[in-house]
C-alpha cells in the first residue's frame, strides 16, 4: 500500500522532477517507509512505499526492467499462482513482492495483464519501447488515481491535494461538482471538486501515446448486477455453501502479510463474519478492534466482543466521545484533501488512529451491503413491487412534502414516507427521497443565495441523479444495486482509503472479492433477499457460527451520534460563526440566516447530514484556499 505520483510531458519539462517531489512529501503517511524516483527524459515517477510484501529493498519502487518502469499502489492477492505462470513462461524474480509479478505480467501480456489481477491497485506503467504511458483501476475502485491532463502534460497521484502541489496553480472549484456533493456527499464518476483533475473510473485502463493528443480509456471491466428472474439454477443450500466457500478464500488471500494483521470488528453481520473466519484461518491469536460510543443506540460493542471471545480474539475497544467538530474537520481536511460528506469518516479515522500502534494491516467488512444486497432501499423496492396495482395513487402529492416526511427525525414518520414513495408511478421519485441526509433541492432553493442557485445548475444534479437511476438497470432492484456500486466507489471506499492511509494502515475488504459478486450479481431477488431479509445469503453463513438471534438482529450500522454532537452549545456556536463568516464559502453559497435557521430550529427535522456536509466543504475551502 503507497502513495503514487508522476509527470509526464510531450516535450522536456525541467519543473516534472520538482513537481513529484512536491507530491511525494504530501504522501509520507501512505508511505513512510521509503521514497523511490524514477526519470527518463521528460518522464518522472515517485512512489512512497508501505512495505507489508517482501519488505527487504528487492520490492523497491518504481520498479525498472527493459525500460519498463512501474509505480504502483495496492497488492496483488494472486501474484504467486501468477508467478508460478510467468516462471513457466521463462520470466525470472529476484524478488517475492507482488510488483515484480505486476510489471512482469505486463511484460507477458500487455494491457490485457489487468484482467488476470485479483486485487486492489491503481498503478502506472511508462513503456519507455512504445513512449506510451498506461494508468489502470482495480474493478472496484479500491485505490485512488487523481490525474490531470492539458498542454501537452499528463500529471498523476494518490490524493487530489498531492496532485494539486504539482500543478502550477490550484485549479478552480467545478460549480456541477459542488451541487452533486451537497446532493451526495461525493462527485460523479470520474470528476472531482476540481474543474481540471479528474479520477480513473473503476475498472479502467487510460493510455497516452506521446505522439498523439488525447488519452485512449478502455473499461476491461464493468461491476454491474443483471438480476435473474424465474426459478432460480441453483439449489439455497448450495448457493450459501458456495458463498461461504468463496468468501473463505478471499479472507485466505488477504491474510497474506508480512507485517502484523488485524480486524475491524464492529459486531455486525459483515465484519463479524470476516473477523470469525480470518480468526479460523490465521496462526497466532488474531487482533480486532471495535469503535464504542456513548449513546446506547449507536454502540455495538456488546456484539463485538460476543465474536471475540467466541474465537479467544484479542479485542481492543476505542472509546468514541463526543468529538471535538473544530479538531476533527482539522484532521479530516487534511486526510481527505477534498470535500467528503459521510459523517462515519470521524470514527473510521479514530479507530485506524488506534491501530498504528498494534498492526500495519486490517481486514474490513466493506462490501458485504453492496455486493449481497444489505441496505433497506431493497425493502421499499420489494414493497413496490407487491403493490404495483396501486402504483401512481401518490402522484399528486408534490415529491417535495414527502422529502419532508422521509427527513424527519421520528422513524415512524419516515417509514410513512417511503410507504408513500413506494406508491408513485416513477422508481426514480422513490430512489431519490434516500438522499434523506443531503441537500436536495428542496434544501438548496430555499437556503442558497438565488444567484448561487443559478450558478450550480438549479436541479439539473437531481433530475440527472433521477435519471442515472432509471439508466442503472432493467428492474428497480437491479437499478438500486448499481447505483449503491457506484456510491460505494465514489463514496465509502473513499473514506476507508483516507482514513487508513491517514495512519499508515492498509485496509483490506475481503467482501470485494470478483469471485463473490460473480456469484451474487446475477441471482433473483428472491435469493438475494430471502423472504424479505437484506443480506439473507451472509446472514445464513453467519448463523451457522454464531446462531440466527445473533445474525438477524435490528442492523446499526456505523453512524456516529451526529445530531447530539452538533447540537452541542459550543459546537453550534462555532458552527454559527465559520458558516456565516463572509469571508468563508458557505456565506458566499448561502443565505446566513437559512443556517441560523437550520442550526437553531427544534422542529421535526434533521439537518445534521446536511450541516456535516456545509461545514466540511467549508473548512476544506477555508484550508485550500484562504490559508
Amino acid at each position: 500500500m503507497c502513495g503514487i505520483a508522476g509527470y509526464i510531458s510531450r516535450g522536456f519539462d525541467s519543473t516534472g522532477e520538482k513537481a513529484v517531489k512536491n507530491m511525494m512529501n504530501r504522501m509520507i503517511h501512505r508511505g513512510p517507509d521509503s521514497f523511490g524516483q524514477y526519470s527518463e527524459g521528460s518522464v518522472f515517477f515517485g512512489h512512497r512505499r508501505l512495505a507489508i510484501i517482501d519488505v527487504t529493498s528487492a520490492g523497491h519502487q518504481p520498479m525498472v526492467v527493459n525500460d519498463i518502469a512501474l509505480t504502483f499502489n495496492g497488492e496483488i492477492y494472486n501474484f504467486r499462482e501468477l508467478r508460478e505462470e510467468l516462471e513457466e513462461l521463462g520470466h525470472e524474480f529476484v524478488s517475492r513482492s507482488d510488483t515484480e509479478v505486476l510489471l512482469k505480467s505486463y511484460l507477458a501480456w500487455g494491457n490485457a495483464c489487468v484482467q488476470r489481477f485479483r486485487g486492489m491497485f491503481a498503478f502506472a506503467i511508462w513503456d519507455g519501447h512504445r513512449k506510451t504511458l498506461i494508468c489502470a483501476r482495480d474493478p472496484f475502485g479500491k485505490k485512488p488515481l487523481y490525474y490531470h491532463f492539458s498542454s501537452g502534460k499528463f500529471i498523476f497521484a494518490s490524493e487530489p491535494e498531492a496532485l494539486v502541489s504539482g500543478l502550477v496553480r490550484r485549479p478552480e472549484i467545478s460549480a456541477p461538482g459542488v451541487a452533486c456533493y451537497l446532493l451526495k456527499g461525493y462527485f460523479p464518476l470520474g470528476e472531482t471538486i476540481y474543474q481540471t483533475i479528474q479520477s480513473v473510473p473503476p475498472g479502467t485502463v487510460m493510455t497516452w501515446d506521446l505522439s498523439e493528443q488525447g488519452l485512449e480509456m478502455w473499461r476491461y471491466t464493468e461491476l454491474k448486477f443483471s438480476l435473474a428472474g424465474g426459478k432460480p439454477e441453483v439449489g439455497r443450500k448450495n448457493l450459501v455453501g458456495l458463498c461461504d466457500r468463496a468468501l473463505e478464500s478471499s479472507i485466505d488471500r488477504r491474510l497474506v502479510s508480512d507485517v502484523p494483521i488485524g480486524t475491524l470488528l464492529s459486531g455486525g453481520v459483515d465484519s463479524s463474519l470476516v473477523t470469525l473466519i480470518a480468526a479460523e484461518q490465521s496462526g497466532p491469536p488474531l487482533q480486532s478492534f471495535t469503535v464504542s460510543f456513548e449513546q446506547e443506540e449507536f454502540d455495538e460493542t456488546s456484539y463485538a466482543v460476543e465474536v471475540a471471545k467466541k474465537k479467544d480474539i484479542n479485542h481492543h475497544i476505542v472509546s468514541q466521545k463526543m468529538a471535538d467538530l473544530p479538531e476533527t474537520l482539522e484532521n479530516l481536511v487534511a486526510a481527505f484533501g477534498e470535500p467528503f460528506g459521510d459523517p462515519s469518516a470521524i470514527p473510521s479515522y479514530w479507530v485506524f488512529n488506534s491501530l498504528k500502534n498494534h498492526v500495519t494491516v486490517a481486514l474490513t467488512g466493506d462490501g458485504g451491503d453492496e455486493v449481497f444486497a444489505g441496505y433497506k432501499g431493497f425493502k421499499l423496492f420489494d414493497l413496490r413491487s407487491k403493490l404495483s396495482i396501486f402504483s401512481g395513487t401518490t402522484d399528486l402529492v408534490p415529491l417535495n412534502w414527502m422529502l419532508t416526511l422521509t427527513h424527519n427525525r421520528s422513524r415512524r414518520v419516515r417509514e410513512a414516507g417511503y410507504f408513500l414513495a413506494a406508491l408513485r408511478k416513477s422508481s426514480s421519485d422513490a430512489y431519490y427521497l434516500f438522499h434523506q441526509s443531503g441537500w436536495t433541492e428542496l434544501w438548496r432553493k430555499r437556503a442558497m443565495r438565488p444567484e448561487m442557485w443559478r450558478a450550480t445548475g438549479e436541479s439539473t444534479i437531481d433530475q440527472r441523479d433521477r435519471e442515472a437511476f432509471e439508466d442503472a438497470g432493467k428492474g428497480d432492484m437491479e437499478r438500486y444495486l448499481n447505483m449503491m456500486l457506484e456510491r460505494l466507489a465514489q463514496y465509502f471506499l473513499v473514506k476507508i482509503d483516507r482514513t487508513s492511509m491517514a495512519h499508515s494502515i492498509e485496509a483490506r475488504s475481503p467482501m470485494l472479492d470478483i469471485d463473490l459478486i460473480s456469484l451474487t450479481q446475477n441471482l433473483s431477488p428472491q435469493q438475494l433477499i430471502r423472504g424479505g431479509e437484506e443480506k439473507s445469503l451472509l446472514k445464513e453463513i453467519l448463523s451457522a457460527r454464531m446462531g440466527k438471534k445473533f445474525s438477524y438482529r435490528t442492523k446499526m450500522g456505523f453512524t456516529p451520534p451526529l445530531e447530539k454532537w452538533l447540537r452541542d452549545e459550543s459546537t453550534r456556536s462555532w458552527l454559527e460563526r465559520r458558516l456565516t463568516d463572509p469571508e468563508s464559502l458557505s456565506y458566499a453559497v448561502f443565505q446566513p440566516e437559512r443556517i441560523r435557521e437550520m442550526l437553531y430550529q427544534e422542529n421535526s427535522a434533521d439537518h445534521s447530514g446536511r450541516i456535516w456536509k456545509l461545514i466540511f466543504l467549508n473548512e476544506w475551502h477555508r484550508k485550500a484556499y484562504l490559508q
